[in-house]
């Protein structure tokens, strides 16, 4: 699994790198992109979304949609 976070870049100079070699990598380019679009709709499916977003605002109810 690709994995992203901010802290991967410290400085402007570490995050224009990372944007120059994805500019310059169509495979890794492709391959982030596929997984950032797998991670997009496994995290904010609307229905897990939803069923969470009930849970937290009334948590003693039954959470079923």
């Amino acid at each position: 699994a690709i994995t992203f976070s901010r802290s991967n870049f410290s400085s402007t100079r570490s995050l224009a790198e990372a944007m120059d070699t994805l500019i310059a990598d169509d495979a890794l380019r492709l391959q982030y992109g596929k997984a950032a679009r797998e991670r997009v709709l496994e995290k904010f499916d609307l229905e897990k979304v939803m069923a969470q977003t009930k849970q937290v605002l009334f948590p003693k109810e039954d959470t079923e949609l």
